[in-house]
């Protein structure tokens, strides 16, 4: 139980490394012009954050 738990904690740890790079890869994306591809970008990496963040929630609680 323990290692599943922590190998989880390792999933939600990289997706929320991969979405602050697509946040920031958006925002160069933004300044350079591309304003709709950035937009969903950063939409993109919202969302994967959140999940990563509601998923290392459930992690913590023992569920």
């Amino acid at each position: 139980m323990k290692k599943s738990r922590q190998a989880g904690l390792g999933m939600t740890t990289a997706a929320m490394f991969i979405a602050w790079t697509l946040g920031l890869v958006g925002v160069v994306m933004l300044i350079l012009g591309g304003a709709t591809a950035a937009a969903l970008v950063i939409l993109a990496a919202a969302i994967l954050q959140a999940g990563a963040m509601i998923a290392e929630a459930i992690y913590r609680s023992g569920s």
